[in-house]
């Protein structure tokens, strides 16, 4: 019997936390976003290709759950800055906003086993650039029209602990 009760408790009980000291730089944050989403994609992506020895995509396949974790857990930990919270309440976000897109897009989020890799991607970096859009100088006005920060990191968290709960599921299917 799992000791789990919602749908993503797996995959944020492996997102990597960040401590405050680290976050002090949002060009950083952003980067390191952006490039571990990249290198999750990749990664899910070759581990597939037939080129590759079952160790080696296995190995990729790892690295990718890694790389989500990272991203949900940078996402996290980064939002409790302006949200002025801590983790617990962080988590809490990530379930309702899991939740809310499970229901507005009937069950079609990345970890949903019939999505393809390709549509996952496309999430996720979505998501990024969300938080990308929340950073720019024109942001709060008209013209950038941008999301609240938090926000955006919220929803970035939520699609890749939503994609690394779908490995994790698979994984255990698998097994």
């Amino acid at each position: 019997m799992s000791n789990h009760t919602h749908d993503l408790d797996q995959a944020l009980d492996e997102a990597i936390h960040y401590p405050d000291h680290y976050l002090d730089n949002p060009a950083h944050n952003l980067g390191k976003l952006a490039a571990a989403a990249g290198t999750a994609i990749t990664n899910i992506l070759e581990s597939a290709d037939d080129r590759y020895d079952d160790d080696a995509q296995q190995s990729l396949r790892e690295d990718a759950c890694v790389m989500l974790a990272d991203v949900a857990g940078l996402a996290a930990s980064w939002a409790r800055q302006p949200l002025e919270c801590d983790l617990t309440h962080i988590w809490e976000a990530i379930r309702k906003e899991y939740d809310r897109a499970h229901t507005k897009h009937d069950g079609n989020t990345p970890a949903n086993p019939n999505m393809s890799d390709m549509h996952r991607a496309a999430i996720l970096l979505e998501e990024v650039g969300e938080v990308a859009r929340a950073l720019t100088p024109d942001a709060k006005t008209p013209v950038g029209h941008a999301g609240n920060l938090a926000d955006e990191l919220i929803q970035t968290a939520t699609m890749a602990a939503a994609w690394l709960q779908h490995l994790i599921n698979q994984e255990e299917a698998e097994a």
